[in-house]
């Protein structure tokens, strides 16, 4: 791979991160902030970006739940 494409991978893994943060401190629901990050990554034409990342976010949060649920069994 050359430079250019390590960079732009970085540029979208940033990214996603910084939306990723936006999601955990935004005073609207996750739901609601989802939609709206969709919207715009659609206007960017990020399509499959898009859907890894709603599928990595969903992972991420079952596995929180799971995790949540053993600690509280403790």
């Amino acid at each position: 791979m050359s430079k250019d494409s390590h960079f732009i991978e970085g540029l979208l893994f940033g990214g996603l991160l910084g939306a990723a943060a936006a999601l955990l401190f935004a005073p609207a629901t996750g739901d609601a902030i989802r939609e709206k990050l969709k919207q715009k990554f659609k206007d960017l034409e990020l399509d499959e970006v898009i859907d890894k990342f709603i599928e990595a976010f969903d992972e991420g949060k079952e596995e929180a739940n799971r995790v949540a649920g053993e600690l509280e069994d403790k």
